[in-house]
C-alpha cells in the first residue's frame, strides 16, 4: 500500500546559472510517473521559465533552423543587393556616355565645366535624398573624406589629359590596366590575398584589352606619363574608396553627400581658368548660346550624373574595389561588341577575339566569384544550423528530441 506523504518545506540549490527550487515527491506520485520525468521517485529539479529537456532541446533546435533560414534570406538578399548596384552602374554608365556626346554635339565644348556641375548636381541630388529620409546623414571624419575627394579629382584630370593627349585606344587600353594596379595595392599595402584562379581570370581580362586596342597606338611622352598618372589615380581612389567605406561605416549616400562637395570646390576653379578666364573670345563659357534644349541636356546629365557616381560607390561598397575594375572592363567589351553587332562599326577580327577573350575573363571571374561566395556560406552555416552561441549542445539522452 502506498503510503502518503506531507509536502516538505523547500530547499534551495545555488548553481552556476542561478538558484534552482527542489521540491521533493508531491502527493499521489507515482513511480512510474517519475520514472517517466526520468527521476524515479528521487527529487527533480524545477527551474522557472525552463522548459523540461525534451522540450528545450527541440526549442533549441527550431531556433537554430530559424537562424539559418534568417541567414540564408540575408545572404540571398545580399547576393541580389550586389547583382543591383552592378547593373544600376552599367546602365548609368552607358547613358550618361550617350548624354554626353549629345551635349558635346549640341557645342558644349566645356569639359571640365560639365565634369564640375556633375558633382554639383550629385551634391543636390543626395541632399534631396537625405530631406526625403531615404537615407540617414552620418557625421564622418571630413580630413578622410577629403583625400577621397582629392583622389576623385586626380582621376578625372589625368584621365582628360590622357584622352586629350593620346589615342581612344590607348586610352581605353590604359584606363583597365587599373585592374592589376588595384591587386598591387591591395596586396602590398593592405595584405589581401588572392586566390590564383581569380588572379588568372584577371590576365585573361588585362590580355584580351591589350589585344582589343592593339591596333591604333600613337605614342607620345608626355601622353603615356599622362596615362600613367591616371592608372596610379585611378587604383587608388578604388582602394580608398572601398577602405573609407568599411572604416567609417558608411553607406555610398552617406560618403558621396561629403565627397561630392569637396570634389565640385575643387573643380571649380579649374573650370573657371580652362572655360571662361583662359578660354578664347569664341569658346568662352560666359558666351555660350544656352537654350531650352541644351539646359534640359545639361538636367539630364546632371541627374544620371548623380546615379553613376552613386553606384560607383555602391558597387565598390558592395563588392570589392577588383570588382568595380572588372565590370568596367565588363562595360567596355560590351558596349564596342554592341555597336560592331548593331550599329555597324567598323571592327577587325583582331579586335573582336580580344573583346571575346576579355568577356570570357570576365565570365571566369565571376564564376569563381560565385562559387567562393557559395563555398565560403557552407562552412559559415554548418555549426549555425543546430544551436546558437552560446548555448550548449543538447546530449543524447533518452528524454530528449
Amino acid at each position: 500500500m502506498t503510503e502518503h506523504t506531507e509536502a516538505v518545506s523547500m530547499s534551495c540549490d545555488c548553481e552556476e546559472e542561478g538558484t534552482h527550487v527542489r521540491s521533493r515527491t508531491s502527493p499521489e506520485r507515482s513511480p512510474a510517473a517519475a520514472t517517466a520525468n526520468g527521476t524515479r521517485g528521487g527529487p527533480r529539479d524545477v527551474q522557472p521559465g525552463v522548459l523540461p529537456s525534451r522540450w528545450s532541446s527541440g526549442n533549441r533546435f527550431a531556433a537554430g533552423m530559424v537562424q539559418q533560414a534568417r541567414d540564408a534570406l540575408s545572404k540571398t538578399l545580399g547576393r541580389g543587393r550586389d547583382c543591383g548596384a552592378i547593373g544600376f552602374n552599367f546602365l548609368s554608365s552607358v547613358g550618361i556616355v550617350t548624354l554626353n556626346k549629345r551635349v558635346f554635339l549640341a557645342g558644349f565644348s566645356f569639359a571640365t565645366t560639365l565634369t564640375c556641375w556633375h558633382y554639383v548636381a550629385t551634391t543636390l541630388g543626395v541632399y534631396l535624398l537625405s530631406l526625403l529620409g531615404l537615407f540617414r546623414v552620418k557625421r564622418l571624419d571630413w580630413r578622410k573624406c577629403a583625400r577621397l575627394a582629392l583622389g576623385n579629382l586626380s582621376f578625372v584630370v589625368f584621365s582628360n589629359l590622357s584622352l586629350q593627349y593620346n589615342s581612344v585606344a590607348f586610352y581605353q587600353l590604359m584606363k583597365h590596366l587599373s585592374t592589376p594596379v588595384v591587386i598591387f595595392i591591395e596586396v602590398f599595402f593592405y595584405h589581401q590575398k588572392f586566390e590564383w584562379a581569380l588572379v588568372r581570370s584577371l590576365l585573361v581580362m588585362v590580355v584580351g584589352m591589350i589585344v582589343t586596342f592593339a591596333t591604333d597606338f600613337n605614342l607620345n611622352v608626355l601622353g603615356t606619363l599622362y596615362a600613367l598618372a591616371s592608372v596610379a589615380a585611378s587604383g587608388c581612389y578604388a582602394v580608398w574608396a572601398g577602405s573609407l567605406q568599411r572604416e567609417l561605416d558608411a553607406d555610398p549616400l552617406q560618403l558621396q553627400l561629403y565627397v561630392a562637395p569637396m570634389v565640385a570646390a575643387m573643380i571649380a576653379p579649374l573650370a573657371l581658368f580652362t572655360d571662361v578666364w583662359g578660354a578664347q573670345s569664341d569658346a568662352n563659357l560666359l558666351v555660350y548660346p544656352f537654350t531650352v534644349e541644351r539646359a534640359r541636356l545639361l538636367l539630364s546629365s546632371g541627374a544620371v550624373a548623380l546615379c553613376v557616381n552613386v553606384s560607383v560607390f555602391m558597387v565598390i561598397g558592395y563588392t570589392s574595389s577588383v570588382t568595380y575594375c572588372v565590370v568596367g572592363i565588363a562595360k567596355t567589351g560590351t558596349i564596342i561588341l554592341a555597336d560592331f553587332l548593331f550599329f555597324g562599326r567598323p571592327l577587325e577580327w583582331v579586335n573582336f577575339c580580344g573583346i571575346l577573350v576579355a568577356l570570357v575573363g570576365v565570365v571566369n571571374y565571376s564564376f569563381l566569384k560565385v562559387k567562393g561566395a557559395a563555398r565560403a556560406k557552407n562552412i559559415d552555416d554548418r555549426p549555425a544550423a543546430v544551436h546558437s552561441p552560446g548555448r550548449k549542445m543538447p546530449t543524447a539522452t533518452p528524454n530528449s528530441v
